[in-house]
């Protein structure tokens, strides 16, 4: 059977390519549980746009690459 998600770590730290403004970082790579390839090379950042909404940014490491590349931006919407 797969898998329908992967497990991760949150916290509130600065942007990685915005450093002047505080995320919450989705971190999959400090679950060794978590494939290797593709899923722990991905960290999410997540900034409230207004209450219930929030806008992600999708940062992937690439090898020989300095900076994180912005793969992709994402809204999620809550009920709270």
């Amino acid at each position: 059977m797969g898998r329908s998600a992967f497990d991760f770590n949150t916290y509130v730290e600065a942007g990685r390519l915005d450093p002047s403004v505080d995320v919450l970082v989705i971190d999959y790579e400090s679950v060794k549980t978590n494939p290797g390839l593709l899923i722990r090379q991905i960290r999410d950042e997540l900034v409230q746009i207004v209450p219930g909404a929030n806008l992600g940014k999708m940062l992937v490491n690439v090898p020989g690459r300095r900076e994180p590349f912005p793969a992709l931006y994402f809204a999620l919407k809550s009920n709270y």
